[in-house]
């Protein structure tokens, strides 16, 4: 438990250095003395070349999650985590001392080539940690965990008058729970696979399978696989509402405090959704091997009913009656929507064998960053945040299409990763 406790500490504290730019923008800008730079035809202004850091960063992590996947299905993944992490830790520690936009861009870059070693290795421990019955549970809490850091990044950013100074806290604690990595002992492989369970618990057995390039192609042959990847798409509303939620309510008339504290009352409904809809995806799994996609479908489409009477209801400031409907609507879709995450985490975990997993969900993953990146982009192109948002309930709707095709093949695949895990099994008892 202290590992499980200690990565999601890590998760929290990584979404939060994440968060770090974007709130003092401006503020940076202003200290390190930015100006717009003309190349051509081409202007930049202050604001693009301070968004310049932030897409590299992004761009970087994307790409570096994809590495740390496959290589934490290959080598020790404690020494991997604690690679990235003091990497990350060093390079945000670094920027409280950053005399010019430059040395910024860089410890950005560094930030990023070492805060994208968290989620596949934190995953791939996590699903070595838990049996296969209770994995939603438990991801709840990680996808709760985003949340929390993506919030305390946003408060901590301008809670200063000095914005490095966040940078100085939040790189000091990553560098402390660093060094408690020291103290883990990941799980083997495999270690709470049933097929495996009695082989590596009581005859101490190891599981000696790793990743091989190999085995990427095949990934994809899973059907479950390649359904959930291509549902990213449903990231791109999730990118229109988080990124200009609080704009939403500046837009109807709300004061900017005002409009930060009602979206953490809707921030509630997320982190309370994952709690309960993990443990209905953990139960249903328990009786139907569709179980836990089942429950994604039946939080999509719930979900979408509050969120569209939300953003369908006139309000504003002056009528409170109606902005305390619309605020509840909003809280009760994002509740419902909160269930979705860990049962999408739990099924990677069900329909992949252990050496493959780290690998998967990097992949997944890079992809869901490219739908939330894809969201406040097309917010750009309306007139309005309202239309936006009722645009975003539409790809929802499409988006959820996908979920079909990977409910008609989630039980083969996991029929087959059995199947897979219990001939090693046999093999390895054989062998031994």
């Amino acid at each position: 438990m202290y590992q499980i406790i200690l990565y999601i500490a890590l998760i929290i504290v990584s979404y939060a250095d994440i968060a770090l730019v974007f709130p003092v923008f401006r503020t940076i800008s202003t200290d390190l003395n930015v100006q717009p730079i003309t190349i051509g035809d081409w202007t930049f202004s202050t604001d693009a070349i301070i968004g310049f850091v932030e897409t590299c960063f992004l761009i970087i992590s994307a790409i570096t999650l994809v590495i740390y996947g496959y290589y934490s299905d290959k080598i020790d993944r404690k020494k991997l985590a604690y690679f990235g992490c003091t990497i990350w830790s060093l390079a945000t520690l670094a920027i409280f001392f950053t005399p010019s936009y430059t040395y910024l861009l860089s410890f950005r870059i560094i930030t990023a080539l070492g805060i994208s070693c968290l989620p596949p290795i934190g995953f791939s421990i996590l699903g070595d940690s838990i049996t296969p019955q209770n994995r939603s549970k438990i991801f709840a809490y990680w996808s709760i965990a985003f949340t929390i850091g993506s919030l305390m990044g946003a408060f901590l950013a301008p809670a200063f008058e000095d914005w490095r100074i966040p940078f100085l806290i939040i790189g000091g604690i990553a560098l402390i729970l660093t060094q408690l990595l020291l103290l883990t002992r990941p799980p083997p492989r495999g270690a709470k696979e049933r097929a495996l369970q009695e082989l590596m618990g009581y005859q101490g057995y190891g599981y000696k399978y790793e990743v091989k390039r190999s085995d990427i192609p095949y990934l994809w042959k899973r059907r479950t696989n390649l359904w959930l990847v291509i549902n990213f798409i449903d990231t791109i509303p999730s990118g229109i509402m988080v990124y200009w939620g609080i704009e939403f309510f500046n837009e109807h008339g709300f004061e900017p405090l005002t409009s930060v504290f009602l979206y953490v009352l809707l921030a509630v409904g997320i982190f309370l959704g994952p709690i309960l809809f993990g443990r209905i995806g953990d139960y249903w799994f328990q009786r139907d091997m569709k179980g836990r996609l089942l429950t994604c479908i039946l939080c999509n489409y719930l979900s979408l009913v509050p969120i569209f009477i939300a953003i369908s209801t006139p309000f504003s400031a002056t009528d409170v009656a109606a902005a305390a409907f619309v605020v509840a609507m909003f809280a009760i879709g994002l509740f419902i929507n909160g269930g979705i995450g860990p049962n999408w985490y739990s099924t990677f975990l069900d329909v992949n064998v252990p050496e493959n997993r780290g690998t998967m969900i990097s992949l997944a993953l890079m992809f869901d960053s490219i739908g939330k990146g894809i969201g406040p982009f097309i917010t750009g192109l309306f007139i309005n945040l309202q239309t936006a948002f009722l645009w975003a309930i539409l790809i929802w709707l499409i988006s959820s299409l996908f979920w079909f095709p990977a409910l008609l093949s989630v039980k083969k695949d996991i029929k087959d990763v059995n199947s897979i895990l219990a001939q090693r099994a046999k093999r390895l008892n054989s062998e031994n």
